[in-house]
């Protein structure tokens, strides 16, 4: 059974990350990009959100710069439980990284190109 505070901190990621956009497949894209580099080890998944320099949205929720209402943290936690038990699809793969199209991280150059959603490239 996954802790709550696992499922905490990736819908806490998943708010960061998509900036709350009502697009449900990118928001799937990303909680699947968080479960598979824990390794589908739901023990790991506030460590992975909280890596240095990793998911820098989740950090904005955290501090304050990017305010969430209990309601909007109900939603995202039950679509995060919704994909640690796989009960809606994975459109990444095994994704393990992405990044807005409006820039170009260095990592991109030895990464291989999985999909695109909206305006987000998964690796």
């Amino acid at each position: 059974m996954v802790e709550l505070l696992q499922v905490a901190c990736m819908a806490i990621a998943l708010i960061g990350e998509t900036h709350g956009a009502n697009n449900i497949e990118l928001t799937h894209g990303v909680g699947y990009v968080i479960m598979n580099r824990a390794n589908n080890d739901t023990s790991k998944l506030c460590k992975v959100t909280e890596a240095p320099y990793q998911f820098e949205g989740t950090k904005h929720v955290m501090t304050g710069k990017r305010p969430i209402d209990e309601k909007t943290l109900l939603t995202y936690e039950l679509i995060s439980l919704q994909i640690i038990n796989r009960q809606v699809p994975n459109p990444i793969g095994r994704a393990t990284h992405f990044h807005d199209d409006r820039v170009k991280p260095y990592w991109t150059y030895n990464k291989k190109k999985i999909t695109r959603i909206n305006n987000v490239t998964f690796y």
